[in-house]
């Protein structure tokens, strides 16, 4: 039994051991004793690691001498823009990367990464890690890098991983992470990241600054910008975000071209993205031999992908000739001349102008326009023009819509190749060197050299080639579709009557090569008592005539072109009609432009049409109310070759005529 002196002596004990170790310093573990990280020193460690790999950049690309062309197709800021066009039969290849950059590179995220374990979560060194693990092509690492994030929940490591899913090929997943991250981010820099500020041209400020709805106006923009809707995801509407992102990495980091951020380089980011290849080039000697004319150039290419003024603003009834991609162009960057600096300095303000080299187009020759903005598709970096034929039907309260298409030329089908291992989506594959850097990379001891499956931008398919029509809702975006394998062929697909827009493609994965076309569609219901025709729908002739709709669709022309002398049919469909009601068809074919002199001629009577009648009939009415179908053959024998507008005239008794028109072309 313990006396009461005991308890006393015990407790008295206890309170001086507790004072003992409570003198102890509290050791964490994994930090020396009396150490405490020193974030700024650390911060500017990681900066400093960042501007060596930029310098390492522009000494060791080799300089060669500059072109004698000093013209300036476009100056913003302190940049002097040269757009060059991309020909196929003269591919214009990447200048190929020095292999110390790859090895200085692996080095500084290795360093970069031992400074993120003593200050985890800084969001600088966070970007910059998963930046340069990227152009590594480690893509894996870069992506479980920004979901780790230091330990913590910020907006800015959901986009960081938006950007990772965008660059490896994950655009619908790209595309939902983005959208959580424009939730989380504060309200205005959510904004900032939605403008449409350095993209719009023609106007479409101003269709934006008149939408009551901007938010509907913004998902109306890139779903017209989509470059594929047979891929799934929105790619150039993620591509936007992910030059959001690289914005804010660059906006506090050094640069190879040894530019200080400003509007000039946030501007080329948003509407170009990210450089491609860098050169480096030099002057020829002149004067004082002492001054360093070596200048960093990089390089982009890319097509423009958004949308004009006229199909933003009434979508419906863009025609094809509205909607073109344009043509392919690079872009080379470099430095202004003295002329920008002159420019910039003549009371304009620090913002970037617009303004091109006068001097250097006299002396050159004209400029070059390139695209507002430009991007190109990883999967298919060539898009060219696909001949469609689109006809419109009733069916009730309904829209039908037939399109008929073939790429020309025609995509050639080979055999499902597999993606070459260790190669990122998107690669050029013909460049590859993978495989000799990975020997070298290995000798020096390099972690990233390592073999790693690259995600593929879509699901393996048994074929190659695929083709699609798609109606999409220009007022709620509602999406109907029709796929199929095969490049060419002829669609149906009924909508409810409305305001659509019509995109008909066809992609081949291993050739990486698409074909498309777009334009607006659209049909109100028929008013109860008045007579409507269909658009016409041009068929292959010879063979018997189609008895009905269905019977025609196989063979509808994807291309009107038609051979001189050939015999082709014409199908139509009426609706309304009374029964026993006959009708007076006439068929005509005029010059598609005739030109102006004969326009002015026949609009003051001075003239008359070279009697464009090709055929007339009368016809009875139909025995029942209901779609009256009709199909005749034409032959044009003696139409030389050109543009020409075929017209079908139907004139009911005691009610306006019902014209409707197709452009058809002659060939030889």
């Amino acid at each position: 039994m313990i006396s009461p002196a005991g308890k006393c002596f015990d407790s008295l004990l206890w309170v001086m051991l507790l004072a003992t170790f409570a003198s102890f310093p509290v050791r964490v573990r994994g930090q020396a004793e009396g150490e405490r990280p020193d974030s700024l020193g650390l911060l500017e460690e990681a900066r400093d690691v960042q501007a060596r790999v930029e310098r390492y950049r522009e000494q060791r690309t080799p300089p060669e001498l500059a072109s004698i062309v000093r013209r300036c197709d476009e100056i913003v800021g302190r940049l002097c823009f040269r757009f060059e066009e991309l020909h196929e039969e003269m591919p214009w290849e990447a200048p190929q990367a020095p292999i110390e950059l790859e090895l200085a590179r692996t080095r500084a995220i290795t360093k970069l990464g031992q400074i993120a374990r003593k200050i985890p979560g800084d969001p600088w060194v966070l970007g910059q890690r998963v930046y340069y693990l990227g152009e590594a092509n480690a893509w894996q690492m870069a992506s479980s890098v920004a979901q780790r994030c230091g330990g913590r929940t910020h907006w800015w490591c959901t986009a960081l991983l938006g950007y990772v899913h965008h660059r490896s090929g994950r655009f619908t997943a790209a595309e939902e992470v983005f959208d959580r991250a424009l939730q989380e981010m504060p309200p205005d820099t959510a904004a900032k990241w939605r403008t449409t500020k350095y993209l719009l041209r023609d106007g479409g400020e101003e269709v934006f600054a008149a939408s009551g709805d901007v938010r509907r106006l913004e998902d109306l923009l890139w779903t017209l910008s989509d470059p594929l809707y047979l891929v799934t995801g929105n790619d150039r509407k993620t591509e936007q975000y992910a030059r959001q992102v690289l914005v804010r990495l660059r906006a506090g980091a050094v640069n190879a071209m040894g530019l200080d951020w400003d509007d000039d380089l946030e501007q080329v980011t948003l509407q170009w993205g990210a450089e491609r290849a860098w050169s480096r080039e030099r002057d020829l000697p002149r004067g004082d031999t002492l001054v360093d004319s070596r200048r960093m150039v990089s390089h982009r290419w890319g097509r423009e992908f958004l949308p004009s003024s006229a199909v933003l603003e009434n979508p419906s009834r863009a025609t094809p000739e509205e909607w073109r991609l344009g043509t392919p162009a690079r872009m080379e960057l470099r430095g202004a001349p003295e002329l920008a600096n002159l420019l910039n300095q003549a009371d304009m303000g620090a913002q970037p102008v617009n303004v091109l080299d006068v001097v250097g187009i006299f002396r050159e020759g004209l400029a070059n326009r390139g695209p507002r903005t430009g991007y190109t598709p990883p999967y298919a970096p060539t898009i060219d023009r696909l001949d469609t034929q689109v006809a419109r039907f009733r069916r009730g309260d309904s829209l039908l819509v037939v399109g008929a298409f073939a790429p020309a030329p025609k995509p050639t089908v080979v055999a499902q190749a597999p993606r070459p291992r260790n190669t990122p989506p998107g690669a050029d594959l013909k460049a590859r060197r993978s495989v000799t850097r990975l020997d070298k990379q290995r000798s020096v001891g390099n972690p990233f050299a390592v073999e790693e499956d690259a995600v593929p931008f879509l699901p393996q398919k048994s074929t190659v080639v695929e083709s699609g029509m798609f109606l999409i809702d220009t007022e709620s975006g509602a999406q109907r579709e029709v796929r199929r394998e095969g490049p060419e062929g002829a669609f149906e697909l009924q909508v409810p009557n409305g305001h659509y827009i019509i995109g008909i493609e066809v992609f081949g994965s291993v050739e990486r090569r698409a074909w498309r076309e777009r334009h607006g569609v659209w049909q109100e219901s028929l008013v109860p008592g008045l007579a409507a025709i269909s658009d016409l729908l041009i068929l292959q002739g010879g063979g018997g005539l189609p008895n009905s709709l269905d019977q025609a669709i196989p063979t509808a022309m994807a291309s009107v072109q038609i051979s001189a002398g050939a015999a082709f049919q014409v199908a139509w469909e009426l609706y309304g009609l009374r029964v026993g009601e006959s009708a007076t068809v006439r068929i005509g074919v005029d010059d598609a432009d005739p030109g102006l002199l004969r326009r002015l001629g026949e609009l003051v009577r001075l003239v008359g049409p070279d009697d464009p009648v090709v055929m007339t009939w009368e016809e009875a009415g139909p025995d029942v109310l209901g779609t009256v179908f009709r199909a005749v053959e034409i032959n044009l024998p003696e139409l030389d070759p050109g543009d020409y507008s075929l017209t079908v005239e139907v004139q009911l008794p005691g009610r306006d005529p019902m014209t409707v028109t197709r452009a058809i072309t002659i060939v030889e």
